[in-house]
């Protein structure tokens, strides 16, 4: 057996195979969806009375019995508007964006506090939405999208319900966090799965391109 030097790093030693498998699989799908998670579950069938009963043969394409969902926000990223008093709240778990009164206080006998108003829809493209930026001079509202969409989408200041962008940006799979350097008009988003940060014009739209791009080792970046 051949000797093998010591180098300070992991070294692949053996494999051993799996054991082929003759029972059922779940279908491959491809990476890139034809449409939206929003839109997938939006068109979700109302489940009835035809539902497959217990005992009853389950062919392999099918609907679920019975679907859970959880209706609670789970809040991901906060802007604030102090120019009109407001506080933005990014909803990653319901796709969308509260906004309240910066002055709201809930009072104890509350379970919460209703919001001014609310961004969200198959229209908005906010999917996993978890990095927010409001414009302190127009009020523009930058929201960055982690997973499904890969869209930065900008909506005006007074945008509410199921409406679309007033612009959009494609960006890497994977966006995360968002800041913007208003005196050079660049914006600067992080990009989780590369391990980089990627810069734009701030006026950037659909395919324009990436100004520059901080990655690589000597950076530390890491997930």
């Amino acid at each position: 057996m051949a000797r093998r030097n010591a180098t300070g790093a992991p070294q692949l030693v053996a494999i051993d195979r799996l054991p082929e498998s003759d029972g059922a699989m779940c279908q491959w799908l491809p990476a890139s969806a034809e449409t939206t998670l929003l839109a997938a579950l939006q068109s979700a069938p109302d489940l009835g009375p035809g539902a497959p009963q217990h005992g009853d043969p389950i062919p392999g394409e099918r609907e679920p019995v019975r679907i859970i969902r959880d209706t609670y926000p789970t809040y991901s990223a906060v802007a604030v508007d102090y120019n009109r008093n407001e506080v933005f709240l990014q909803d990653e778990n319901l796709f969308g964006i509260k906004v309240f009164d910066r002055m709201t206080n809930t009072p104890p006998s509350a379970s919460f506090s209703e919001p001014k108003r609310v961004i969200q829809g198959l229209l908005t493209k906010l999917e996993f939405n978890c990095g927010l930026y409001v414009d302190q001079n127009t009020g523009d509202i930058y929201s960055v999208a982690n997973d499904t969409v890969d869209t930065l989408v900008i909506f005006p200041r007074d945008a509410e319900g199921n409406v679309k962008p007033a612009r959009e940006l494609s960006t890497p799979h994977g966006t995360f966090g968002i800041a913007v350097d208003e005196g050079r008009q660049e914006l600067f988003l992080t990009v989780q799965h590369e391990q980089a940060v990627v810069v734009y014009h701030k006026m950037a739209k659909n395919d324009d391109p990436i100004l520059r791009r901080l990655e690589g080792p000597k950076t530390l970046l890491a997930d």
